[in-house]
Formats: structure tokens, C-alpha cells, sequence
């Protein structure tokens, strides 16, 4: 029996009860017959280039027969080419970066691309816990608190007969009026734009595959298709919100002071480039706080965008091993939270944003992979993340969140049949969970589990067998599905976490 002391706590269940994770379900075919298609591959949104890359392998007249056994080993070849290339470009082009926008070390880290096609940040040599690992002068940031002119609030005194709808409190809008004052000065060649800001937009996301992996941007089966309610509720509450701030860009930008930045775009034109610059501060910017605990600063900074996400829970390779801050107000620095090797990814935690995994998908684009979740009679270890994640479950017509070993309150209680609740001796009354009540739960949680493996029906051109589907069908379609696996997991661990209890409970009568 486990005592409840509020009715929105979590009961941990199971700790030593788990499921053995499988191998994800695919989302391209890599068969000699396939050669002709594109292959995508996964980039995170905070990577130095989110979208997945279309790979071209070599045409027939370059030597290569589809037909031949040897295709797909050739094709591998030509792809790691075409990687080590990417990696070298990658690894000049930060240390110009770094050079450029004075991040010091400047030769401490190198961008890199795993085997799937995610970049991140790697380190050249080792470093010890609490070392640099890049510390960026703030003056080579678009910062939020230093607008362009012709969004920021007029002077009182001046009629220059424009009112431009500037809010102090709206740093994203103003942090995005900063990304596009400075992709519109170098588009038209007006003021001066720093070799190193030039080079930190030429590796920005390219804005159709960014857009592409934010379920905000997403046709409205697709969000149904990922099978969470959570994230459906949220894309339609950011949804309007996020028009509404693309039109007061669009407004700003009509100011006298930006003429000579629009002159010539029409508003479907600048209307795209606002919602483009939006994308790239939700994904990409960051938050400082100064010394006083309370003045914050939203900043976007090259070079530190390009870090990937670790939880800060797990201390695996995995998880979190280097933090931010802003030191000294005048720099953005980056130290390491243990010893790390040469070699070795640099993560950060992006916060509570980043988690579960629908809000780290609506957010930044992707969903996190989380460590193998321990099988049933294992420990669990401290490289396991999944209680980050939960997952819903609908029950009786009321909708609840479950994680691999907690369950709330009101799913057991609701679950609970008995006609004599068990009361304490203070009169507060007790939810007993019987192996009757886990065994109810795990099959409800076991079925719902199970329809997240099943594919929507409405999944990209079913209507249309040879229909090729667009990189941005490809590209959301294949994140839903991230997300129904990552959900599939999380339930599967419960219900068996539940059928291990319910067991080990019974083995006591």
C-alpha cells in the first residue's frame, strides 16, 4: 500500500522494472533499387546545418550500375567522400568563426558529423572539469536588448509620423528584427556586416528544412499523426501567437528607417524572411542572467549555437558535460562540468524546454534520443534518462501522463475498484495498489502502446502510390514518428515496470 499526500503527485511504482528498448522502426530503405531516391539523413536543429542532407550518389555514367551487387558498398564510399569533405569545409569554417568573432580558444573545438548526419560540437584535446571550452565576447552576438533602429521605440520628443509596435517584454521579436536588419544588410550590401557574422549566416539552417522539422509548421494530420494531445494543443496556442508576431515584423519593417533594407520585396517576400528569422531564434537563441539574479539577456551566438542538447541528469556520454553562463557581463562562456576527453561531443542541457520529448519537438525541432531504457530485473543506472520523458495515456475518457516507472495518482485511483478505500489515522483517504489494479493499468498502457506502432493511415501519398513525397513530407513525417517511438517506449517500460509488480506481489500471497 503507498500512502498519496497530494492528488498531483507521481507514485514511483518500479525503479528496478524496465523495458528493453528495441531497434526504432526505419524511415528510408537503403536497397541497391533505391539508389535513384534521395536518402535524408538527421541533423539537429542546433547542428550547423539542420536539414537532412539530399545525398546524390554517382550517375551511371560515373561507373555505377544499380543493378550491380556492389552498389550499395560504392554508394557507402562515395557518401563517406562526400563526409570527410563536409568535415573538413566544417572544421575550417569554425576556426575562421572563431578567429573572426574573437572566441577564444579558437583551436579548441571542431565542428563533426556522425555516421546519421548529426553535427556537433567536438573537442581537439582534453580539458579539465571547470576548463573554457569557448568564451564569446557579447559584442559579437545579436542581442535582444540592442534592436535595429527601425523597430525600436521612437523617441517621444521626435514625430517622425511612424509608431513601430516595439514591446520590452517581446525579446523574440526583437531578437529576430536583430537576425533580419542583419540578412537584409548583407542581401543588399548597405553598412558594414563583419567577415565573421557573414560567415555564421552562410552556415545557418537552410530555412525550407528548418521549417520542415517545426511541428508549427506542420499540415494538421501531420500533428494528429504524431498522437499526442499535448503537442496538438500546443502547436495551435503558438500557432496564433506566432502570426501575430510575423505581422508586427512585417509592420516594423515598413518603417521610413528600413526602406532601404525592403525597397523592392514584396510583403509575401518579407513575410517569409519574418517567420524564416523566427525559426531561427526559437531554435538557436539562448538566455543569460546577470549577476543580479534578475536582469535577463536573449541572445543568439554563433559558434555556441552549435552545440546539441544532453540531459544534465545523466552523466553518461550522453548527458550534459559542459554549462553556460554569462561571466562578467561581457562574455558568454562555455566550461566544462567534468574531465573530458580528446574527441568527445560537447552538450548542453537546454533546459526545461527541451523536455518531454514533444516539447523538445516543438521547440527545437527534434526529438531527443534517450538511453536504452534497462530491461526488467536490471538496474537502473545514472546514464538513464527516460524519466525526462513521460507519455499520455487516455483511460475511461480522462487523459493522463505516465513515465517508465511512475504513474499518477488519479490513473490509480481511478483504477481502483475496492468499495473500502483504505483511510489512514488522520482520516486521509488511500489508494492500495493491488497487482488487480497494476495488471488493469499495464493493459490499458499495453494498448495504447501498441497503437503508436501502427501507421497512420493518411502517412504521406497513401492515395497516391507514385506520388514522390517533398523533403518537407519527408522530413515531418519521419519526426512524428520519432515522436510516436519515443511515447512507445516510455509506455512499454511502464506497463512491463506494472506486470513485474504486479508479480513480485503476488509471489508474497
Amino acid at each position: 500500500m503507498i500512502q498519496i499526500k497530494s492528488m498531483h503527485c507521481f507514485l514511483v511504482l518500479f525503479s528496478l522494472s524496465r523495458a528493453t528498448a528495441f531497434v526504432g522502426p526505419s524511415s528510408t530503405r537503403t536497397g541497391c533499387q533505391s539508389l535513384s531516391q534521395p536518402v535524408f539523413h538527421r541533423k539537429y536543429v542546433h547542428a550547423t546545418v539542420i536539414s537532412p542532407f539530399n545525398t546524390h550518389p554517382p550517375s551511371e555514367s560515373q561507373g555505377v550500375d544499380p543493378s550491380n551487387r556492389d552498389c550499395e558498398e560504392k554508394r557507402k564510399l562515395h557518401n563517406s567522400i562526400e563526409q570527410s569533405d563536409d568535415q573538413r569545409r566544417d572544421a575550417d569554417s569554425l576556426q575562421k568563426l572563431s578567429h573572426q568573432l574573437r572566441s577564444t580558444p579558437e583551436d579548441l573545438i571542431r565542428l563533426e558529423s556522425t555516421s546519421d548526419g548529426v553535427r556537433g560540437v567536438y573537442l581537439n584535446r582534453s580539458i579539465k572539469k571547470g576548463g573554457v571550452i569557448m568564451s564569446l565576447p557579447l559584442d559579437s552576438c545579436l542581442r535582444d536588448d540592442l534592436p535595429p533602429l527601425w523597430i525600436q521605440q521612437p523617441d517621444e520628443e521626435e514625430e517622425i509620423g511612424f509608431s513601430s509596435p516595439y514591446n520590452p517584454s517581446d525579446w523574440a521579436t526583437r531578437l529576430a528584427a536583430s537576425l533580419l536588419d542583419l540578412q537584409l544588410r548583407r542581401m543588399r550590401g548597405k553598412g558594414e556586416i563583419g567577415d565573421g557574422q557573414s560567415l555564421w549566416l552562410s552556415m545557418l539552417p537552410d530555412p525550407e528544412y528548418l521549417r520542415a522539422s517545426l511541428p508549427v509548421h506542420w499540415p494538421e494530420e501531420t500533428v494528429q499523426n504524431s498522437r499526442s494531445t499535448a503537442l496538438e494543443l500546443a502547436v495551435d496556442s503558438s500557432y496564433f501567437a506566432r502570426a501575430e508576431t510575423v505581422e508586427d515584423l512585417l509592420f516594423a519593417l515598413k518603417n521610413p528607417k528600413a526602406a532601404d533594407l525592403t525597397k523592392d520585396l514584396e510583403d509575401e517576400q518579407l513575410r517569409e524572411l519574418c517567420s524564416n528569422a523566427l525559426d531561427v531564434v526559437q531554435t538557436r537563441s539562448c538566455r543569460l542572467v546577470h549577476d543580479d539574479d534578475v536582469t535577463t539577456l536573449r541572445v543568439l551566438a554563433p559558434i555556441f549555437d552549435f552545440i546539441n542538447h544532453g540531459s544534465i541528469k545523466v552523466e553518461g556520454e550522453t548527458g550534459a558535460n559542459a554549462h553556460f553562463a554569462l561571466e562578467g557581463d561581457d562574455y558568454l562562456v562555455v566550461r566544462a562540468l567534468r574531465n573530458l576527453e580528446m574527441d568527445q561531443e560537447v552538450l548542453i542541457d537546454y533546459g526545461d524546454s527541451a523536455r518531454p520529448a514533444w516539447r523538445c519537438l516543438l521547440s527545437y525541432g527534434f526529438v531527443p534520443l534517450y538511453n536504452r531504457i534497462p530491461g526488467p530485473k536490471e538496474e537502473a543506472t545514472a546514464d538513464s534518462d527516460e524519466e525526462d520523458n513521460v507519455a499520455e495515456v487516455y483511460m475511461e475518457g480522462r487523459r493522463y501522463e505516465v513515465g517508465p516507472s511512475q504513474v499518477p495518482f488519479d490513473m490509480v485511483a481511478a483504477a481502483f475498484e475496492s468499495d473500502h478505500p483504505i483511510v489512514d489515522e488522520e482520516g486521509a483517504i488511500g489508494v492500495s495498489l493491488t497487482p488487480e489494479v497494476a495488471l488493469k493499468l499495464a493493459d490499458r498502457i499495453s494498448e495504447v502502446a501498441f497503437y503508436l506502432l501502427l501507421e497512420p493511415e493518411n502517412e504521406l501519398h497513401d492515395d497516391s502510390p507514385d506520388a514522390v513525397p517533398t523533403p518537407f513530407e519527408v522530413i515531418s513525417s519521419r519526426e512524428a514518428a520519432s515522436l510516436r517511438w519515443s511515447q512507445h517506449r516510455v509506455l512499454l517500460a511502464c506497463a512491463l515496470g506494472l506486470r513485474e509488480f504486479a508479480a513480485d506481489q503476488t509471489s508474497f500471497l
